[in-house]
């Protein structure tokens, strides 16, 4: 069994002075060893154990760190974890496993400069863009507008 740790980011184009908090699950799409099944969504909640769906069952999965980064008009969410992983068959796709990583969705509460309303939002590569998220007060918080998240080298921990 081999442990890794990937990182995924998200960048947005945040107006100014919008608050943004972290501490919602991030969602990964991994191949399951213990399932044996590609492509699975693991949520991996901050400080209670990752489950691998639809099933539910225990993933080794974790958040291991979180920042934002602002520079300019843009707000990065960057997120790092770690999985295990092991090399399988699956007999529904009758294929290999491949450990690529190849979709996630990231969740954030931003809070209104206008009305400090918190709304909790996510953004994940299936999405049509661009898109502006308008407060109900009509005060747009950001434009996601790039191919995001994006997954950085997957690296072997020894």
């Amino acid at each position: 069994m081999m442990k890794y740790k990937a990182t995924v980011r998200a960048s947005l184009l945040m107006s100014r002075d919008v608050k943004i908090a972290l501490g919602k699950p991030v969602e990964v799409s991994l191949d399951c060893h213990v399932c044996n099944r590609q492509r699975r969504t693991v949520v991996m909640p901050e400080g209670k154990p990752s489950y691998c769906t639809p099933t539910r069952h225990a993933h080794s999965a974790q958040v291991i760190g979180n920042e934002i980064r602002r520079t300019n008009d843009r707000t990065e969410i960057i997120y790092q974890f770690s999985y295990e992983y092991e090399p399988f068959w699956d007999k529904k796709y009758q294929s290999d496993a491949s450990n690529n990583l190849s979709w996630s969705r990231i969740s954030f509460t931003v809070i209104c400069l206008q009305c400090e309303k918190p709304m909790e939002r996510s953004t994940q590569q299936n999405l049509v863009r661009p898109w502006s998220c308008v407060c109900e007060c009509g005060y747009v918080l950001y434009v996601d507008d790039e191919e995001t998240p994006v997954f950085d080298a997957v690296e072997e921990q020894a």
